[in-house]
């Protein structure tokens, strides 16, 4: 529906739906978060973990690893178990 709203002419809607999809296909062997937007397009994963993902990723990128101690802290936040 997102393509049939954003391009009024049904042949570009469909060659732009094709060029989307290639795209997909032939870069997800080679980045990650690619394959797991094609695994959660294709209904394999529910899209709330594809948002999961991403928040986890941004709660990385903005902690400071400096000791182990982060690390096990930052591991009970999202309820990983620690030894």
């Amino acid at each position: 529906m997102f393509f049939q709203d954003r391009y009024l002419m049904s042949n570009i809607m469909y060659l732009t739906i094709h060029d989307f999809i290639s795209g997909v296909v032939k870069f997800a062997p080679n980045n990650r978060i690619i394959q797991l937007f094609a695994q959660t397009m294709c209904g394999h994963l529910d899209p709330a973990s594809f948002r999961y993902v991403f928040i986890i990723n941004d709660f990385i990128e903005q902690v400071k690893w400096l000791t182990v101690n982060d690390i096990r802290v930052f591991a009970q936040v999202i309820n990983v178990n620690v030894y």
